[in-house]
């Protein structure tokens, strides 16, 4: 399960303060990383659910940042395609806000071309 799936049930509750010293380093380069896969299928479910809490809890940010929530409704596509039917129902996974599935359909052509992106580099490796 991605951990954007917990920062994002937890957020509202919780306000940010930021203080001007170092708490933690994370290290982007580091062989062992969850985020950074080569196969977006065998995480897809889990991805699947943070994509649809993005774009049912997080939607009224829209206008602070819209390409991020675009390419989060594009990404629903790409990782709803890598989903097995047996894995989960969609009707649990479909966004829940008008918004939310606006964008999705919208950018379903993106998503699809990033899924189909992702099967030709699986079979190629």
């Amino acid at each position: 399960m991605p951990e954007g799936v917990v920062w994002t049930a937890i957020a509202p509750h919780y306000r940010t303060r930021f203080i001007n010293e170092v708490v933690r380093t994370y290290f982007q380069d580091a062989g062992n990383q969850v985020t950074r896969t080569r196969n977006p299928a065998r995480d897809a479910a889990g991805s699947l659910y943070w994509k649809t809490m993005v774009l049912n809890k997080e939607l009224r940010w829209f206008w602070q940042n819209p390409v991020y929530f675009v390419i989060e409704a594009a990404r629903w596509t790409r990782f709803r395609l890598h989903v097995d039917k047996s894995q989960v129902q969609q009707e649990r996974f479909w966004p829940g806000s008008a918004g939310g599935r606006l964008l999705v359909v919208l950018m379903a052509p993106m998503g699809v071309a990033w899924w189909l992106y992702d099967c030709w580099k699986r079979r190629s490796h």
